[in-house]
């Protein structure tokens, strides 16, 4: 059965993005994989320079002013308000059999344009993060309003992880037959897995990620300061972009006050080929994150075969629990007890080698792109005959 399916950017960076952003980046995996599979795609996007590459994705571009840089915010509101025009016009050239949006705003700009122009198309709701949804703030006020909204209109919502689905539904009263789970994939013919040397002399331990609250950059550095004790010689690699400066500030205050300097780096942000790099040189990923919906690092890690030291929370029992001891799991408040799983891994060679093996079947038996996209199929299959009845 083929069908054509119409993609909605973020309207927070381009696809595919050039480092960090697992949603965008998702929504470029699974549109070559759904091309692959023989269906027609489309992606509304902000216009920009990035190259596509030759996909067979048809890219429709969205000119966001550039006023709208002053603030994130304004940003993706003003794409997500012009995406509906751009939608109208797309659905009189094309049959559009799916709408699948990966943000709030382009959700409700999606479920604005079904309302006015009277549609009968389905709208898919993917939520790459529930940090927003299920811990609302004055910050995130406007955006948990936004979200609320598209879960309870949208005809069906995907979560990468059971333990979210699970929270959805509870905290929102949602059906069950409303929400599935499926995972983000990975593209496993780019990755060459590493394999952990037995002895170590100076070891790496890695952090990719943004640099904010949430991610909890700071347990990681309270816990160098026990590590170095016992290990003098390691390294700490925090890579992302900062998104809270003034927390930024707090770990800066932190890493001097306490001598790290010459053993902690942040890298700021970087292009994927970049991060991929620093996974090959890694010791250790390490994910003390305190909120997650599924966690990209994870599968990245265990795709180039580097052992994992992560929060002990829902969704990334969800991950690791597919296959027992591809990860080590801790309180991602406890320095100490984060430190000597960090230790335990980096010394014991045995260790390494057994979850480096581990992660990598997780990762090829689970989370390969070619099988997430028939999963996704299977559902907009669903959706459509049932659109028909």
């Amino acid at each position: 059965m083929r069908f054509n399916i119409v993609h909605m950017g973020t309207g927070i960076m381009s696809i595919p993005p050039g480092g960090i952003g697992a949603a965008e980046n998702a929504i470029y995996e699974l549109s070559k994989e759904l091309v692959q599979h023989g269906y027609g795609v489309d992606i509304i996007d902000m216009k920009s320079n990035v190259s596509r590459g030759e996909t067979g994705i048809v890219f429709h571009e969205v000119r966001v002013p550039s006023l709208c840089d002053a603030h994130p915010l304004l940003q993706v509101l003003s794409f997500a308000w012009r995406t509906i025009p751009e939608l109208y016009g797309l659905k009189k050239e094309k049959p559009v059999d799916i709408i699948h949006t990966h943000s709030q705003f382009t959700g409700v700009s999606a479920l604005l344009a079904k309302r006015l122009f009277r549609w009968k198309v389905p709208v898919i709701y993917t939520i790459h993060s529930a940090e927003r949804i299920l811990n609302p703030n004055l910050s995130n006020v406007f955006k948990h309003v936004a979200e609320c909204l598209v879960l309870r209109m949208s005809d069906h919502i995907i979560t990468p992880t059971e333990s979210i689905r699970r929270r959805l539904i509870s905290h929102f009263g949602l059906s069950s037959s409303r929400i599935t789970s499926i995972p983000h994939g990975i593209e496993l013919n780019k990755i060459s897995p590493v394999h952990p040397l037995p002895e170590m002399e100076n070891p790496v331990i890695l952090y990719p990620a943004r640099i904010g609250r949430g991610k909890n950059q700071m347990t990681l550095l309270k816990a160098m300061v026990f590590i170095l004790k016992l290990v003098p010689g390691v390294r700490c690699v925090i890579a992302g972009p900062v998104v809270d400066g003034r927390y930024f500030s707090y770990l800066k205050k932190f890493v001097k006050e306490n001598n790290l300097t010459s053993r902690v780096e942040f890298t700021g942000a970087l292009p994927r080929w970049k991060i991929y790099e620093l996974y090959e040189k890694a010791s250790a990923v390490v994910f003390p994150t305190l909120y997650e919906t599924q966690g990209m690092v994870l599968i990245e890690a265990m795709a180039f075969g580097v052992p994992i030291v992560a929060s002990d929370i829902g969704p990334i029992r969800d991950i690791v629990g597919l296959e027992e001891g591809s990860a080590i799991l801790v309180n991602p408040n406890d320095p100490e007890e984060l430190g000597n799983a960090i230790i335990r891994v980096i010394r014991n060679g045995k260790l390494r080698e057994e979850m480096s093996y581990k992660g990598r079947e997780l990762v090829r038996r689970y989370f390969a792109w070619d099988r997430i996209a028939r999963r996704i199929a299977g559902t907009y299959q669903v959706l459509i005959k049932r659109n028909l009845l």
